[in-house]
């Protein structure tokens, strides 16, 4: 049977007799990456950021043997027959979990998760086009200033050069500085020729690459 530890089920009672209780968001997301002796590779990211009573703890359930806290990203659907995101059948809900292996050649190329809610998508396209358009290796792909848009304007990290800042406004882009880092990357990459393995993990986050 499935366990709630202790801790938990006390911060849940103290969550559900607050009166704020459902004016509270909480986001956790973590992201990991492994590769084991036989080249198989995982990427794997969990998130609360849509769960039960809008908590951190997700469901408010554990695993027995791992510990590991299951989350309800299965509330992100909608009702409406119509939208591209309604309930329905041999369907998964629309969300933001992307974790994402790089094929190339009919094998895994690298193994990566990028998080940050709705930035995601576009951060896993930053991460590879700085490797394969700019010739960065993986910690470089991570460490490098990242932009993402806030309605009209285009957001973009401390650290960005100035030309790019005067490029994009030339084009006609309202930019501003963001006022928080985007998202948060781990990478491994497989370097076949070699025989190596790569491996990046985020600065603007807690997080490590180890090998063993």
């Amino acid at each position: 049977m499935p366990h709630v530890p202790t801790y938990a089920i006390a911060r849940l009672v103290a969550f559900r007799r607050s009166e704020d209780a459902f004016a509270v968001f909480v986001c956790r997301m973590i992201s990991s990456t492994a590769r084991d002796p036989s080249d198989t590779m995982m990427s794997f990211s969990i998130s609360s950021a849509c769960s039960w009573w809008r908590s951190s703890f997700g469901v408010g359930i554990c695993t027995e043997r791992t510990g590991i806290m299951l989350t309800n990203r299965g509330a992100c659907f909608t009702l409406e027959p119509d939208h591209p995101n309604t309930f329905g059948p041999d369907k998964r809900p629309m969300h933001t979990i992307i974790p994402a292996l790089a094929m190339r050649d009919g094998r895994c190329d690298m193994s990566f998760g990028v998080m940050g809610a709705h930035y995601q998508p576009m951060g896993h396209v930053q991460i590879v086009l700085n490797m394969l358009d700019y010739g960065m290796d993986v910690q470089q792909a991570i460490d490098a200033p990242r932009f993402f848009f806030e309605g009209e304007s285009t957001d973009v990290e401390r650290g960005t050069p100035a030309a790019t800042i005067e490029a994009l406004k030339a084009r006609g882009h309202n930019v501003v500085m963001a006022t928080s880092p985007w998202g948060g990357a781990q990478a491994i990459k497989i370097d076949w020729d070699r025989g190596v393995l790569i491996a990046g993990s985020e600065p603007r986050k807690d997080g490590c690459a180890l090998g063993y």
